[in-house]
């Protein structure tokens, strides 16, 4: 009796213990918070068919690896004659062009954008301080102080340039394809999965590809992958957009482009990467810390001009007339 007692008391501490486990799991999750998260799952479960994640884009393109030659021309409808003209048209509309899609951003507003944090705004402040008591030198030179500060910032910005066209201009803007039977000069954005094209030594891979033919091969994916080494490739292996040959001729089927490729994909992640870096959080702290100085230095410096003090402010177009706007420019740009 009392050995099946102890059984009995160690299930229940066992299941106390889930539970506890359970609770612990969400106890600093305040119930908004467990709402969110609950709509979180949901929606990746609803929206799970209609848009694969990069783990299903692996799965993908290990598949395409596996395949034999005879597969792949199956899947893609496509033979060695490579596609006709009039094919490719309909699958450059099916598809999309062979390109990366490009966001460009109006350089007049990013410039005003620079200007828009904590610290710019303490110096705006100061400089409508300046306009209403006629202090012309000092706005002077707190304007030219924004604007040299937005614009290194925003010459800072362009030297990285846009993630997306630096990714863009390893591209080559033309392929050697088989079209109609016979091999043609392309442009490299008209290419579709299907296609036959052939590479070589110098080029570089205009879209994803599977080798058909060919030996001898080496690619350099080191921008992709980060391999110090080129790769060598076999019939049957992957060549990734962006990867430059470095070593023999192949033949190759397109398997995905533009977007769609690993290369795209890359350059779509970098693109729509908006989290702030641990530099840009420390900056902006720093920011606040400045302007919660500068209103209590503000305020104490209002209290004693205009409360203990009780000084007229007349606005006359000297700075002298009002002392306690013109104390008030100098704390703020000085904090």
């Amino acid at each position: 009796g009392n050995a099946i007692a102890t059984r009995a008391a160690r299930r229940q501490k066992i299941k106390d213990d889930k539970q506890q486990k359970k609770k612990d799991r969400f106890k600093f999750l305040n119930p908004k918070q467990l709402l969110k998260k609950k709509d979180k799952k949901k929606k990746k479960q609803k929206e799970g068919d209609s848009q694969p994640d990069a783990g299903e884009a692996r799965d993908e393109e290990d598949a395409i690896k596996k395949m034999t030659t005879a597969q792949a021309f199956e899947k893609f409808k496509t033979s060695e004659q490579g596609l006709s003209t009039s094919e490719a048209a309909e699958r450059v509309n099916q598809y999309g062009p062979n390109a990366l899609e490009e966001e460009k951003s109006n350089p007049l507003l990013k410039f005003l954008g620079l200007m828009w944090n904590p610290l710019s705004w303490a110096m705006e402040v100061a400089a409508i301080l300046s306009l209403i008591v006629a202090d012309w030198p000092d706005f002077g030179l707190i304007l030219a102080l924004l604007l040299i500060n937005s614009t290194i910032a925003y010459w800072e910005e362009s030297q990285a340039g846009n993630a997306i066209a630096a990714l863009k201009a390893q591209l080559t803007p033309k392929a050697t394809c088989k079209r109609d039977g016979t091999w043609q000069v392309v442009d490299a954005a008209g290419l579709v999965p299907g296609d036959l094209i052939r590479i070589k030594l110098g080029d570089v891979a205009p879209a994803d590809l599977k080798v058909i033919a060919g030996e001898n091969i080496k690619a350099d994916q080191a921008a992709l992958t980060g391999e110090s080494l080129p790769v060598g490739k076999e019939v049957g292996d992957e060549i990734f957009s962006g990867s430059v040959i470095k070593m023999g001729e192949a033949e190759c089927l397109v398997h995905s482009t533009g977007m769609h490729t690993f290369f795209g994909r890359t350059a779509s992640l970098v693109a729509q990467t908006v989290r702030e870096g641990h530099f840009q959080k420390v900056l902006k702290s720093i920011g606040w810390f400045c302007i919660s100085f500068i209103l209590v230095w503000v305020l104490a410096e209002l209290l004693v001009e205009f409360v203990a003090r009780k000084a007229p402010c007349k606005i006359t177009g000297y700075t002298d007339k009002c002392p306690g706007l013109s104390n008030v420019i100098v704390l703020i740009v000085g904090g």
